[in-house]
């Protein structure tokens, strides 16, 4: 019931590289007990938690959160990479990218570029990396307008809705033809 090995163990999910794998390791942290009763009240452990929290409800991680999180990083875990990104600030990069896929149906790169708090270029290239690895799936680059695009899968949740909007408004179809004929059919006095 150690803490820092719990914490250890955020720390290399958080630093992994966005997808469909990290989060589902991240989903099972998120889910410890530990987290919520002895990491987030601990000065110590409070900012793994925060940053766990955060990628796992799919909000954005603020430089302010990656700047407590690498605080309590070891030097080889905040290395220079060859993109010019430190291992944090690359694996928030991404983590922030899925979350504006979430959000966005297409985003400008200048306007990605601003959210992401990064150059242009640099966002292009980790949302190409992204797509190319297949971790930001149904995802196109439009280099011509310089747009992203993000296609959001029919969910059965969306299915649902959508049947359900389809029987709403053929409910009130019906309602509005008895109503009419009710009308029709009512002696004027």
């Amino acid at each position: 019931a150690d803490p820092l090995v719990l914490a250890k163990s955020i720390t290399c999910a958080v630093l992994g590289n966005a997808g469909p794998q990290r989060s589902r390791i991240l989903s099972m942290l998120y889910k410890d007990e530990r987290v919520g009763s002895h990491m987030e009240p601990s000065p110590e452990y409070a900012p793994h938690a925060v940053v766990l929290k955060k990628m796992c409800t799919g909000q954005f991680v603020t430089k302010d959160d990656v700047a407590n999180f690498e605080a309590t990083l070891l030097p080889h875990q905040k290395a220079l990479q060859a993109d010019g990104l430190t291992i944090p600030d690359k694996a928030t990069v991404q983590h922030n990218l899925l979350a504006v896929s979430a959000l966005y149906d297409n985003i400008d790169i200048l306007h990605l570029a601003k959210l992401l708090e990064i150059d242009p270029d640099k966002a292009e290239k980790v949302a190409s990396r992204m797509i190319a690895d297949g971790r930001l799936p149904g995802a196109t680059i439009d280099q011509v307008d310089n747009f992203i695009n993000f296609s959001h899968p029919v969910t059965p949740l969306h299915a649902f809705h959508a049947q359900l909007a389809t029987i709403c408004a053929q409910v009130n179809a019906c309602y509005d033809k008895i109503d009419k004929l009710l009308d029709d059919h009512q002696p004027t006095p």
